[in-house]
Order: structure tokens, then C-alpha cells, then sequence
């Protein structure tokens, strides 16, 4: 799936979108991410794989959705916090968030993937609430 990059830009009021994997196939995640025009979907995992859901290990990922999956393990969580979002390096997980910023303010719209499916129960949502600090959007969890 590579979309025209070109032909695709978020505006001022585009949310930052969050989308957990869990109980979802990678078709369902796939369509979500084209219905809302999403061409850049960011892997907040500190270790990109998934024993349960195998679709959804990096390799897999890098496969289907080619230069539209990046994958920042630097936004992950150490595992003993939770759903707080404790970085283990918080100078590197500052640097991510602000390259992932200047990409949003230029239009790119993008979608924070983690397994948790309820957004309420992961990092990413203290995550995108940081991002949306930095550049004004409002967050949407799908």
C-alpha cells in the first residue's frame, strides 16, 4: 500500500490519530488508515513485535505498508509502567516527538500504533497528548 504522498495533507485542525492493533486484523488497521487519509503510521512500541498478533511485527508491517511505517521505539514504555509513559531514554523520546511535530505542522497525517486496543489503557495516549502540545492538533483514537 503506498499512497501518493503528494496528492494527500492534513490542515490546521487534522487530528494526531492513535489506533491500537488488538482484536483487529491488519486489513481492518489498513482501512481505518485510508478512510481517515493517514500516510504515516508510527509504531510507538519499544519493541516493535507482537507474539499474540504476528500480523503486526515490525518485518510484517515494513511489508504492507512500506515507506508509510516507521517505527519509533524511542516513544515506547518500559514495561514495568504501565500505561504511564515512562521513555526509557527521555532526551531521545523528546527528539521523536519533535521530529514527529515538524512532520504534523507540515501536513503529514499520522497515526500512533500500539496493541491496546482502548487508548485509555496505553502510552500512546500520553503520547499523542504531548504531540498535540507541540503542535496545536487535537488527538482521535480509532
Amino acid at each position: 500500500m503506498v499512497a501518493d504522498l503528494g496528492a494527500l495533507a492534513g490542515g490546521p485542525t487534522t487530528p494526531i490519530y492513535t489506533i491500537g492493533y488488538a482484536g483487529r486484523s491488519l486489513a481492518e488497521v489498513r482501512d481505518l488508515l485510508v478512510q481517515r487519509g493517514i500516510w504515516l503510521l508510527v509504531d510507538v512500541r519499544r519493541a516493535p513485535f507482537s507474539r499474540a498478533w504476528q500480523e503486526f511485527n515490525r518485518p510484517n508491517l515494513q511489508m504492507e505498508f512500506e515507506a508509510m511505517y516507521r517505527p519509533m521505539p524511542a516513544l515506547g514504555n518500559r514495561k514495568e509502567a504501565g500505561e504511564r509513559w515512562e521513555p526509557s531514554s527521555p532526551e531521545k523520546a523528546e527528539r521523536a516527538l519533535r521530529q514527529l511535530a515538524a512532520l504534523v505542522k507540515q501536513g503529514v497525517v499520522i497515526a500512533l500504533l500500539c496493541a491496546e486496543i482502548d487508548a485509555q489503557r496505553c502510552h500512546r495516549r500520553e503520547v499523542a497528548a504531548r504531540l498535540s502540545s507541540l503542535t496545536g492538533r487535537p488527538v482521535e483514537h480509532l
